[in-house]
């Protein structure tokens, strides 16, 4: 009963900084699992954040779904989204965020996120733990990897644990940042079953092929193929056959259309988790997916047809495919991912994770990080360990401006107090800058 109690009191008392530039309003599988990971650690009694850069008229701080306090960040982008470099100007807010909200822990997610790239930098500094989250496989042969790689073997250097969303990725992670194995963990995504129930059993056909001529596609998504994908649906007269739907809003939107099939097929070269193949097989799909990165480890056999990436293999993976749709039963595979992949169990293991690094005993003085930093190379350990110098005194002179203990704590609101302070908002007029979303 005392464990249990401490276990709570730890809970309640840490607080998670979540730092990456793709989180919501914008769309995909990194902003995915920030935002429900995020909800399920609340759930579990962890206090959270999230810093990420403005988009568009979406600046400021804001109140999410799950007491979850989100501050955008006013920073001007690259393309791709990604926020411009601006290590040392970056560090006032990321310094006034984490005295402010008495953060323990910064998390940061991928390895493009320059955002989470400059948090990895500051957060020894700042007293706090550093957890970082790699979401991508990465070559270790072509110049961007070999740079990115590069990078992330020194910035990981300063890392109390790291987590991936395979085994796969986590051993691609293991050679390109050379971590040890022991502080690499293999954490999956999940997803929000609720989202994706299976149609219903009477409107199952038991033999799709024997009722129908061919096979008709719905192609969900866009992309930089989508041109290409076009013309040939013209050139070969599928127009009534193909249908391409574009993007689609994650949750119920693309349960929506998953019902409408019988066989999902996903055509990756590269995939670290396919989180929409489990979305698929949630639905009761039966999938057929291309045997590259994590995607082997993600659904059982029963589950999934696994080809190799090339259109002979593909086509002879649907073929089998649709000769044993007959043999699926969606709800029970729906039962079945139901408890495979759920957040809470997300969340319990990245706690896991927490305190693992809370217990860590490395030394974090600015002269260990730069010894770290110089086995990282002649040059770039050097050019590293002059910029943990100017960091440090960067904060330095940020804690002489503005001391710690001058800066008042915010105070964090019940769901009650904050959706009132939003109508307040909103009547004044500033509802875009504090509000529920």
């Amino acid at each position: 009963m005392r464990e249990a109690a401490g276990v709570e009191a730890r809970r309640s008392a840490r607080c998670v900084l979540m730092v990456c530039d793709f989180f919501y309003p914008q769309f995909g599988g990194i902003e995915t699992h920030i935002l429900h990971l995020s909800q399920a650690l609340a759930k579990q009694g962890c206090r959270v954040c999230v810093l990420t850069h403005a988009y568009g008229d979406r600046k400021g701080v804001r109140y999410m779904e799950g007491d979850i306090k989100v501050f955008y960040a006013p920073r001007w982008c690259m393309p791709l989204s990604v926020a411009a470099p601006s290590i040392f100007l970056s560090q006032s807010l990321l310094r006034s965020i984490v005295v402010r909200e008495q953060v323990d822990v910064v998390h940061c997610h991928q390895a493009f996120s320059v955002l989470a790239l400059e948090a990895m930098l500051a957060a020894k500094p700042l007293g706090c733990r550093l957890v970082f989250t790699d979401h991508s496989l990465l070559g270790l042969a072509s110049p961007g990897g070999v740079l990115i790689n590069k990078l992330m073997k020194l910035l990981l250097s300063d890392a109390d644990r790291i987590i991936c969303v395979s085994h796969i990725a986590r051993e691609n992670t293991v050679l390109r940042a050379c971590v040890p194995p022991d502080q690499v963990y293999a954490i999956p995504n999940a997803i929000d079953a609720d989202h994706f129930p299976p149609r219903a059993p009477a409107a199952l056909p038991a033999h799709v092929c024997a009722k129908h001529d061919g096979v008709d596609f719905v192609v969900g998504g866009d992309g930089p193929e989508r041109p290409v994908l076009e013309d040939m649906v013209v050139s070969r007269g599928l127009e009534g056959r193909v249908r391409l739907l574009g993007s689609l809003e994650p949750g119920p939107e693309v349960g929506a259309v998953l019902r409408q099939a019988h066989v999902f097929l996903t055509t990756s070269l590269t995939e670290s988790f396919c989180m929409a193949a489990v979305e698929a097989a949630c639905s009761g799909l039966l999938v057929v997916a291309t045997a590259v990165g994590g995607v082997p480890e993600v659904l059982p056999p029963t589950m999934m047809e696994l080809a190799e990436p090339n259109p002979a293999s593909v086509v002879a993976a649907v073929d089998r495919a649709l000769q044993r749709l007959h043999l699926t039963d969606p709800q029970a595979q729906h039962a079945q991912i139901r408890g495979m992949y759920n957040w809470r169990d997300v969340a319990e293991r990245t706690e896991a994770v927490y305190e693992a690094s809370e217990t860590y005993a490395g030394e974090d003085s600015l002269a260990e990080r730069q010894r770290r930093y110089r086995r990282g190379g002649r040059l770039a350990g050097l050019l590293m360990c002059a910029m943990a110098a100017l960091m440090q005194v960067w904060l330095a002179a940020l804690s002489w401006a503005m001391p710690a203990q001058d800066m008042e704590h915010w105070p964090r609101l019940a769901g009650a107090a904050r959706a009132q302070l939003a109508c307040v908002s909103a009547r004044r007029g500033s509802g875009k800058v504090l509000g529920d979303t």
